[in-house]
């Protein structure tokens, strides 16, 4: 929180902290994930999110993952 805070003073930029959001494995404690929402601010999110288009996971790639990803450079081609 401290590196985002000096984000937010020098780039006059401020964190949406209702856009943002984390992820922790499964079978991290309740009480972890408590202190991370206290902390930050941010809600948990479930594995896969989607950044910039990218999915982004916790584990092993699974090819799901890519499935709109390439659907959606496969229509750009065709197009």
């Amino acid at each position: 929180m401290k590196s985002l805070g000096e984000y937010e003073s020098t780039s006059g930029q401020l964190i949406n902290k209702e856009k943002s959001h984390f992820m922790i494995p499964d079978n991290t404690a309740q009480n972890i994930m408590d202190t991370i929402q206290e902390v930050t601010g941010f809600s948990k999110k479930d594995s896969p999110i989607s950044y910039l288009g990218c999915p982004l996971y916790i584990g092993r790639q699974r090819i799901i993952y890519y499935s709109q990803l390439v659907e959606k450079i496969s229509k750009k081609i065709c197009g």
